[in-house]
């Protein structure tokens, strides 16, 4: 699970700021949407919300480059400049792996990689540093240290002994200024780490609004297909199947192209997004390569009828991104976080609210305690008839217009009935943009601005 997530100096953040997802009051509603994490308390749900130019997708921006860098990519240095610092940029990230929680920090400037730590956070309020890799300015080079059973501390897989500290003293050496060295240490084919390089990879997924994913070919011809195309028939898409059919007029250069990757791996088929409206299979047969598009059937007076993915709307195009992976997240034996940036892009209000109720519905029977963090533009989700105080972030822009980031949960005065999406239309849980509305239309006949005016009196 992710716990909490920290940034400084990049981009629009300025300053240290954090998000985390622990449990904010002690309110008894939806008590069933929180687990008990080692004495914490975490939720599996949380919606970001913020105007435009706010931070809600800079935050998940630099979640998603700290990702990369674990993964192998080089830095990529874009500090807060409206002050002209040359300070380094610093991502910590808080996180855990079944019942064991981990810090990973990193600090780093547009050459190099300053300082790469790991922590292990013990539920006994004593905190055990794995490894911590510094550069040091007076001798140029970077000095390493790990925790190891010679320091008298109880025996864990964490804590090395002598023999494994000297050989992963090689990798430091190894591992180029603009890297990481625990990408170094897998890249080795070395084990120490996996577990951790494995949720940066698989376990934390991070959904843009413009990521166009091929998996929803996982989901025809598969024991699974019929639960998948009930809820697309319960979000009143129209489509009651989905299938493939082959693509005939697919570039001959790229294909054999894919086709010489295919026999230099142990794969018979490969899925990629060609474009926004084209999701694509690649299948090896023999020594032949069949390319595949995906399709949906709609069903009228008994007849099926197929539909390439260009014919269906731009919402309907936009679920088949994001339903494979909330149905990954809802049935999977593994603890998931998944991260929708801008989760109301192309879909209606009532839509946006179903994907959160079904993620909700299911979760709770699985117990296994995946996430669902989201950012949004959609007030209507400003409910709590729906959502908890602590489930709710705000990003606002305040004094050098730098994010700052709220929790509702730590506004002590707003009741549980209490109508916050007006409160938030109003400015009163943060900035909300406004255009004077003279520039287009006379103020009296605008009704928004005559609601919220009478809100206001009535306040």
């Amino acid at each position: 699970m992710l716990l909490s997530f920290t940034v400084k100096n990049w981009m629009c953040f300025k300053e240290e700021t954090t998000i985390d997802f622990f449990e904010k009051h002690n309110q008894t509603k939806f008590r069933e949407r929180i687990v008990k994490l080692k004495g914490h308390k975490v939720n599996l749900f949380s919606a970001i919300f913020g105007a435009n130019a706010s931070g809600k997708s800079s935050i998940m921006k630099a979640l998603m480059l700290l990702k990369n860098m674990v993964d192998g990519r080089s830095l990529s240095y874009n500090p807060y400049r409206l002050d002209g610092n040359s300070e380094n940029t610093v991502f910590e990230i808080v996180f855990s792996i079944k019942e064991d929680i981990f810090l990973f920090k990193i600090s780093y400037n547009n050459n190099q990689v300053e300082n790469e730590e790991l922590w292990y956070l013990s539920s006994k309020k004593t905190d055990y540093c794995i490894y911590n890799r510094s550069f040091c300015k007076e001798t140029s080079v970077y000095n390493i240290y790990f925790n190891n059973n010679s320091n008298n501390i109880k025996s864990h897989k964490w804590f090395f002994n002598n023999e494994t500290c000297n050989e992963l003293m090689l990798f430091n050496n190894g591992t180029k200024k603009n890297k990481l060295f625990i990408n170094n240490t897998i890249n080795q084919n070395r084990t120490e780490f996996k577990e951790i390089y494995d949720w940066f990879e698989r376990k934390l997924i991070l959904l843009t609004p413009d990521d166009t994913l091929p998996f929803i070919f996982n989901f025809i011809d598969d024991k699974k297909s019929d639960s998948f195309c009930k809820i697309l028939t319960e979000l009143n898409t129209g489509i009651t199947s989905i299938g493939k059919k082959e693509l005939k007029d697919f570039p001959v250069d790229l294909k054999n192209d894919i086709k010489e990757s295919l026999k230099e791996s142990d794969l018979n088929n490969t899925y990629i997004p060609y474009n926004n409206f084209l999701r694509i299979e690649i299948e090896k047969s023999g020594e032949n390569v069949f390319v595949h598009e995906l399709i949906t059937r709609h069903s009228s007076n008994n007849k099926n009828y197929d539909f390439k993915l260009h014919e269906e709307s731009d919402g309907t195009n936009r679920l088949l991104d994001i339903l494979p992976m909330l149905y990954l997240l809802i049935h999977t034996n593994e603890e998931l976080t998944l991260f929708l940036d801008e989760i109301d892009r192309s879909l209606h209000s009532a839509l946006v609210r179903n994907i959160i109720d079904i993620f909700f519905q299911n979760i709770l029977t699985k117990n296994n305690n995946s996430q669902l963090i989201i950012t949004t533009h959609d007030v209507q989700l400003l409910d709590l008839k729906f959502l908890r105080k602590d489930e709710i972030w705000i990003f606002d822009r305040e004094g050098n217009n730098t994010p700052v980031l709220r929790n509702l949960g730590l506004f002590k005065d707003i009741r549980h009935d209490v109508k916050i999406k007006k409160k938030y239309l109003l400015g009163r849980l943060s900035y909300t943009p406004s255009i004077d509305s003279c520039i287009f239309f006379d103020q009296s006949n605008s009704e928004l601005s005559k609601e919220l005016s009478d809100d206001n009196k009535k306040e």
